[in-house]
């Protein structure tokens, strides 16, 4: 344990809420937190409880900071920014932030991250199952027997696009016995060279120049789209059966539309939106939540979270309300994640953490216990040692125990210490 870490959890409220998350006693909330303070407890107590941390946060402003402050201190974070879905037919669609959050949901499927921050709304949203994407996910070593012809029909099933040459994340191209990848998860594509069936080389190579850069004994492709189906036909029959139960005042527009996304899966084409039949693909509506059963929630601010979450979902709600009048949608394709409630009972089912500033009621999302942390933020002394020196003397006369952290190299805070002493207070230096 760190020596802030220990020097958190000689504090009498956080030591408690840390014993009420070890019985099962949740959601906690610790009260009197600002933003750092937030992320110096959340990083502590995943650390006492040995859990990784899932941080829902109010905005993506908030994620942005919550994530640096977490890197600041040595510990890798992932932002999951929300899905936008595309319910209506289009030409073609942005496909970015769905690449950001494959990558997330990439990593956190097998356990690779240490912390994940998102908006209430990107946890909600029905997505992929965690089978489903480890069951999409093409693992290749040197030396494997993987035919040309069998990884094509792998990668489309997975969702890659096939291209005459790849520009982004989610294409594919294949030239001779060479197959280049670009999955959400790599910073650069992935080239994979094959001597017959056989494959020979995998490395990383450089879109512009198109060279070779570094080299992969094995590498793991994940898919490139959330919502995949295993058949279109049998999706096509899943959308025909449903289009002959409608009845109604605006059955006939709903069935054409729904006909002619039949005629379509089973003609070897997509839906001009796969989006809307979620539920028909995704039946028992995956979370986010589904990927991090050990991780320990934080809330930041259940307040603002809430009138966030209300805000999509009231915006939701009115497009769907848009489609349900233009006949392009039906009451039995309308449900794409859970409300504020789901979000209540997802939160309340796990070990959770409340982190306000101000002692306020969330109502919804009531913590089991309280506890009041005496922090303050201390103002920026922007390297002048006289008034770090004003602070820590004040804070000394009180009492209290100071814990300065100075960066990341070891030698910055081996110097701050010498000032400090030499400025005469009990500085000692303690390695990370």
């Amino acid at each position: 344990m760190s020596i802030y870490e220990s020097a958190l959890f000689s504090l009498p409220s956080v030591a408690s809420a840390a014993a009420d998350l070890l019985r099962g006693n949740g959601p906690v909330m610790l009260t009197g937190v600002g933003h750092i303070h937030k992320v110096l407890l959340a990083n502590a107590l995943c650390a006492k409880l040995s859990r990784k941390a899932l941080f829902v946060v109010s905005d993506e402003a908030e994620a942005t900071r919550v994530c640096e402050d977490l890197a600041a201190i040595g510990v890798e974070a992932l932002f999951l920014p929300a899905r936008e879905l595309s319910l209506r037919k289009t030409e073609s669609t942005s496909r970015e932030y769905e690449q950001m959050r494959l990558a997330v949901l990439a990593r956190m499927a097998v356990g690779d991250y240490q912390a994940v921050v998102a908006c209430p709304d990107a946890l909600v949203g029905y997505t992929l199952p965690p089978a489903t994407l480890l069951a999409r996910t093409l693992t290749i070593k040197e030396g494997d027997t993987v035919p040309l012809t069998t990884l094509g029909a792998f990668l489309v099933a997975a969702g890659y696009e096939r291209c005459d040459q790849i520009e982004g994340p989610g294409q594919f191209a294949v030239r001779g016995g060479i197959v280049d990848v670009y999955a959400a998860q790599n910073a650069a594509p992935l080239r994979i060279e094959l001597w017959g069936d056989t494959v020979d080389t995998i490395s990383y190579f450089d879109v512009l120049s198109q060279r070779r850069t570094e080299s992969l004994n094995s590498v793991a492709i994940p898919p490139a789209c959330e919502i995949m189906y295993d058949s279109a036909d049998r999706l096509a029959d899943d959308v025909e059966a449903l289009a002959n139960s409608l009845s109604g005042k605006r059955a006939d527009a709903v069935k054409e539309e729904l006909f002619r996304d039949v005629d379509r899966l089973r003609g070897g084409a997509r839906p001009a939106s796969v989006d809307k039949y979620l539920p028909l693909i995704y039946p028992d509506g995956a979370t986010v939540l589904d990927y991090a059963p050990d991780a320990l929630i934080f809330v930041s601010e259940a307040s603002k979270v809430k009138e966030r979450l209300r805000a999509t979902e009231w915006q939701l709600q009115e497009d769907i309300k848009g489609l349900l009048e233009e006949g392009q949608l039906c009451k039995e394709l309308c449900r794409y994640g859970e409300d504020f409630d789901g979000f209540v009972g997802m939160v309340t089912r796990r070990p959770s953490v409340m982190l306000e500033t101000f002692a306020r009621s969330a109502v919804g999302l009531e913590p089991q216990s309280m506890y009041a942390v005496s922090c303050r933020q201390l103002p920026v002394w922007s390297g002048s040692v006289e008034l770090l020196c004003e602070d820590l003397k004040d804070a000394l006369a009180r009492r209290m125990a100071c814990v300065v952290l100075a960066g990341r190299e070891d030698k910055n805070a081996q110097v701050l210490a010498e000032d400090l002493q030499k400025q005469g207070l009990p500085a000692l230096y303690a390695p990370a």
